[in-house]
């Protein structure tokens, strides 16, 4: 059962690292007010309370499950931290291309 656990908290982890590049982009663009100057739905004001709400979000479900998962990996062993590691910087990385190189805009 543990296993199972370990499992789908590191997917998750591995997922919110995907993901996370683009979040936070988009949240300092949310904090800062640039927002607007890309999207003109929303005002500088409610942009950064979006911000704010978007940053507690990904803390909530990104940050702490990935905290949590490597705390768990390290009570297992050096080598488990370190894929737990590795597995989070590939798709961290895999998230930072994808933003760099417009992956959605190619097709």
């Amino acid at each position: 059962m543990k296993k199972v656990t370990y499992i789908i908290l590191g997917f998750w982890s591995a997922i919110a690292g995907f993901l996370s590049p683009v979040w936070l982009t988009l949240t300092i663009l949310n904090l800062t007010g640039l927002i607007y100057q890309y999207d003109a739905s929303m005002d500088e004001g409610t942009a950064l309370i979006l911000g704010l709400i978007m940053l507690f979000v990904w803390g909530l479900f990104a940050l702490l499950p990935c905290i949590v998962f490597l705390r768990k990996m390290r009570m297992l062993g050096g080598k488990a931290l370190a894929w737990g590691i590795h597995v989070l910087a590939v798709s961290l990385l895999l998230g930072i291309a994808m933003q760099i190189l417009r992956w959605p805009e190619i097709f």
